[in-house]
């Protein structure tokens, strides 16, 4: 599901950009989400994320609905 969206971008009102760059298994089956963000200005930041909470903040952002909320 979310190994399909790496490499996909959202721009918000603001003109920043999140971008996801990887999904990974790690940490006895923690799954993480590396992503980007950019405001074309200053060095872009790369921030990691586990897959549930990234799903529950930015999730709406791809098209995906119904994230469980509780993790």
């Amino acid at each position: 599901m979310l190994s399909d969206l790496v490499g996909k971008s959202h721009v918000f009102e603001d003109g920043i950009t999140l971008t996801i760059l990887e999904v990974k298994h790690r940490d006895a089956g923690v799954i993480w989400v590396v992503y980007q963000t950019n405001d074309g200005i200053h060095i872009p930041k790369k921030l990691m994320m586990p897959e549930l909470e990234f799903l529950n903040s930015y999730g709406h952002l791809f098209g995906l609905r119904n994230v469980p909320k509780n993790f």
